[in-house]
């Protein structure tokens, strides 16, 4: 009476005076214990259970392990697992269920999927634990290939099962399996059920087919509130925030009523986006509506006044409560961050600290992530300090955002101690480390550390095999590559925009521009970076006129060129020899697309016109740049004076070279012939005696009547022996 009324007091003093005690009250009360939340009485009775010579019942072991589980007593949970060997539930599928339930929870997925796969016999229930788990532990590759067991081994479908496939191909971005999942339910009794519904529209949002969700929810008769919201964020995370607006509004219309999590996910797409005109409205709406500004919504106004706005606006967003939480603390600390600002961020932090109110984990977090640049190093080992005081030294998030922080100050040994002495290493921890190495240009270890995480039966994901892939295509390592790219496909993935780009600068830069094309094609729905990537992959093979074709291609796709596209374009006309084509792309970029122009467009442009003869043009592009020309852009343009025999251009441009590469032979060199081609064999010794006084010197192997054109060869050979240059 006293358990299933839920006076545990009371059920435990009657148990506690008791004279005698047999299985059967062992076993009522301790699962009274665990289903009443009280996993110190639970362990006590269960020891005490042991002492008195009784052994729990399947119903007591099932109580018991899940009070493991929601304790992450592992330990305990192992005990509990030696008890049931010798006995007859050790081949009971729901007492094995409970254990599997228990080691997942606890993260010790080998023993869970070691009890699954020496089961005799297995039902639904515990396929869909296994899924389940893999799921919260982003495992979301090995659940897939679960599922494909279970449909062999002829296991009925439930809802539940088909909700965490699809969850599973959204995490993975498996677009092919979803959609064969999606044929599988065609005609079934899943096809109109909501919740299956809205898991195919936010399985479709994730792998970034916006018009397979679309067909979804347009094909659904009933909608309720979550459908809705599902839909909303579907256009939000896709970057049609203008289209999560619209659809919020039909939303209303329809009587549905918002929430915050249709709130909170289209800010979320304004401030990834950078798009502040949607997200204020957005929030005028919710003002004028009365919209209570709960703890999400809240934080996700802080998030995206951060990011579209200023670090004020930011803070009033924080101030619209009189008592925020942790969650609003880390949000403004993440804005803080975001902004450059780590002094903000500290302040921050020590006010927290004065306020004796305990920093979170994800407080740490945001903290560590204002750290991770160069400057900020000491900062960042002061709060590694701090961490350990804490007590969270040791926490897997927080070891991740460690090993992040000292990789990207550049400390790659402080990361890798990190790495070392981490007793759990995740998805993310892997991809921490692969992603730095190929950020320092340390390709080979990248490309090993990829190798490890596999043997560790860590699946990579759609990140990891972007880091590896740059670190292929920097390394011009193409077999590797293609190795990698297999790899990619035997796990079900298709090429999304990212992973697509660097597939395609893979082959682009190790010359295999036909499978550049063909993973290019292959993108579902293409992007400016992908466009990109191919335009580049064609300019740096020297194919002008196809790079001009894919630019006029990518336009009328409506696709918005960037800085980036405009270099490739640039460099092409130059190849080309296409003069006018350049100038009216130079400045439609200006104009039309409000793109500034670095230096490498200028360089573009002064190489164009330095071949083409147009010095006074190259030249005056040179006086006009904001930012210091380069070296190579002088040399180009100084070759250009030699070919023209202008010497007194060409003095102008040399003594530019020399103040920004005072070490460099070449403009000497180049210069010499200039002064030697014009009769000026006085001013090209003069420059000779002024190396040596310099003490300029050629670079090992190089042949110093090598360095000279042909008609001023002999007689400047002459000069040089004369003013005796040291040569090495």
């Amino acid at each position: 009476m006293y358990t299933d009324c839920g006076a545990i007091d009371e059920a435990h003093n009657v148990f506690i005076n008791s004279i005698t005690h047999d299985e059967f009250f062992f076993t009522v009360i301790l699962r009274a214990y665990a289903r009443l939340d009280s996993p110190f009485l639970a362990f006590q009775t269960f020891e005490q259970m042991l002492q008195e010579g009784f052994l729990p019942n399947k119903g007591g072991y099932i109580s018991i392990f899940t009070t493991c589980a929601k304790q992450l007593a592992v330990l305990q949970g192992k005990r509990m697992h030696a008890c049931i060997l010798a006995t007859m539930f050790v081949s009971d599928i729901a007492t094995n269920t409970a254990l599997v339930t228990m080691y997942n929870r606890c993260r010790n997925t080998e023993y869970a999927k070691w009890i699954f796969e020496n089961m005799g016999e297995v039902d639904a229930v515990i396929w869909n634990v296994m899924i389940a788990s893999c799921l919260e532990q982003s495992q979301g590759e090995y659940a897939l290939e679960l599922f494909n067991s279970m449909r062999q081994q002829g296991v009925i479908l439930s809802k539940v099962t088909v909700i965490h496939v699809l969850d599973a191909c959204g995490s993975q971005m498996a677009l092919a399996r979803g959609l064969q999942l999606h044929s599988i339910m065609m005609g079934s009794e899943f096809e109109a059920d909501l919740m299956v519904q809205t898991a195919l529209i936010n399985m479709y949002g994730n792998c970034g087919s916006v018009r397979y969700a679309e067909m979804v929810f347009e094909r659904v008769k009933s909608k309720d509130e979550v459908i809705w919201s599902a839909m909303v964020a579907v256009y939000s995370q896709s970057g049609q925030v203008h289209n999560a607006v619209q659809m919020f509004d039909k939303m209303l219309q329809e009587g549905m009523v918002s929430n915050k999590f249709v709130v909170s996910s289209i800010l979320s797409g304004c401030a990834e986006l950078r798009v502040p005109i949607e997200g204020k409205q957005m929030h005028a709406r919710m003002s004028a509506s009365g919209f209570t500004l709960d703890g999400a919504v809240r934080n996700a106004l802080i998030s995206f006044y951060g990011k579209t706005s200023s670090l004020k606006d930011a803070w009033k967003a924080f101030h619209m409560t009189l008592e925020p939480d942790m969650v609003s603390w880390n949000a403004i600390i993440a804005v803080c961050a975001e902004h450059g600002r780590l002094d903000s961020a500290c302040q921050v932090f020590s006010q927290l600290l004065q306020q004796a109110m305990l920093v979170d984990k994800a407080g740490f977090i945001s903290v560590l992530s204002a750290c991770a640049n160069q400057a900020a190093l000491s900062e960042g080992k002061r709060m590694h300090a701090w961490v350990t005081c804490s007590g969270f030294d040791g926490d897997l998030n927080l070891d991740n955002a460690l090993a992040n922080m000292y990789g990207k100050c550049g400390q790659l040994h402080h990361m890798c101690n990190i790495f070392n002495c981490m007793s759990e290493k995740n998805l993310v921890t892997w991809n921490t480390l692969i992603g730095v190495y190929a950020q320092h240009g340390r390709d080979k270890e990248a490309l090993q550390l990829f190798e490890e995480m596999q043997e560790t039966g860590i699946a990579p994901d759609r990140l990891t095999f972007t880091s590896v892939l740059s670190a292929c295509a920097t390394q011009g390592a193409l077999a590797e590559g293609k190795r990698i790219h297999e790899i990619f496909r035997s796990r079900g993935y298709e090429p999304d925009q990212i992973v697509g780009s660097s597939l395609v600068s893979l082959y682009g830069k190790c010359g295999s521009l036909t499978e550049a094309k063909e993973v290019f094609n292959s993108v579902p729905e293409q992007d400016v970076v992908i466009w990109n990537a191919l335009i580049t992959a064609f300019s740096q093979n020297g194919y002008g006129e196809q790079v001009l074709e894919l630019f006029n291609t990518m336009q009328k796709s409506n696709i918005k060129p960037t800085g980036v596209t405009f270099i490739s374009v640039l460099s092409a006309c130059s190849h080309v020899g296409r003069i006018d084509e350049a100038w009216h792309n130079f400045l439609t970029m200006q104009v039309c697309y409000q793109i500034e122009p670095v230096v490498d467009h200028y360089n573009c442009m002064i190489d164009l016109l330095s071949r083409a003869g147009r010095l006074d043009d190259a030249e005056y592009l040179l006086d006009i740049m904001l930012s210091e020309p380069t070296v190579a852009s002088l040399m180009t343009l100084l070759g250009a004076c030699r070919k023209e025999l202008d010497d007194v251009r060409g003095e102008r441009i040399a003594e530019k070279v020399f103040i920004l590469d005072p070490k460099s032979p070449s403009p000497y060199v180049m210069l010499s012939n200039i002064y030697a081609s014009v009769g000026r064999m006085d001013d090209a010794l003069g420059l000779m005696k002024l190396m040596r006084d310099r003490d300029i010197l050629f670079e090992p192997g190089d042949s110093m009547s090598s360095l000279f054109d042909e008609e001023t060869n002999a007689e400047l050979y002459e000069v040089y022996s004369e003013a005796n240059v040291c040569i090495i």
